[in-house]
């Protein structure tokens, strides 16, 4: 609790000293939203700071939203719908690359914060051929951290016939596996216990 407290304080710095310029610095206290890129726990200190009060504390009326990955989340910050975000650096990355005025002022973490789950009948590497893997949406964290996890089993999707799908947040791929919809998806180490207990039951 202790870090997720420090992390909370760095984010209101930062968010202050993104309102001492433009728009902010004339009506500082209006009300901001910002958004957060999932149910997970490394974008807990965004509604902590909420929580614990230390935005008002300084003068900051935020209210936090959830949204459902880190590419609609970019979408957000682009149209304006979204001052700020705790979102992944991959979809951000990608917006910036495609023009959007979009900048990162902190990273709370350095690695990618996912675990790779399949079912029980993947025992190895080559048993995910032809089978499916699902993500939050197309650019998302998520979709990075499958990616990566089947380029690190030497598995390529489209030589190996594997069909990367768009299917929700943690708790929809986490039904999606536990039903046999999917075979394969990137949670969050926070969902070990939920996930294993649903996938057992299948």
């Amino acid at each position: 609790m202790r870090q997720e407290k420090i992390v909370g304080i760095l984010l209101v710095v930062a968010f202050i000293g993104t309102a001492g310029h433009g728009a902010w610095a004339q009506d500082a206290s209006r009300k901001v939203l910002v958004a957060y890129a999932g149910l997970i726990s490394t974008h807990t200190s965004v509604w902590l700071a909420e929580d614990q009060g230390f935005y008002r504390k300084h003068g900051l009326d935020v209210t936090s939203v959830f949204i459902s990955s880190g590419s609609v989340t970019s979408q957000a910050l682009i149209a304006g719908e979204a001052k700020l975000a705790s979102t992944s650096v991959g979809p951000t990355a990608g917006a910036v690359s495609g023009g959007a005025d979009l900048v990162i002022l902190a990273g709370t973490i350095h690695i990618l914060p996912y675990q790779f789950w399949v079912l029980p009948q993947v025992r190895q590497p080559a048993d995910l051929k032809g089978k499916r893997v699902a993500i939050s949406t197309f650019g998302s964290g998520s979709h990075l951290a499958a990616e990566v996890a089947l380029q690190s089993l030497g598995l390529e999707p489209v030589r190996d016939k594997i069909a990367i799908m768009q299917v929700g947040t943690q708790p929809d791929r986490v039904a999606a596996l536990a039903s046999g919809r999917i075979d394969a998806t990137p949670l969050e180490p926070g969902y070990w216990c939920m996930s294993n207990t649903m996938v057992e039951k299948k």
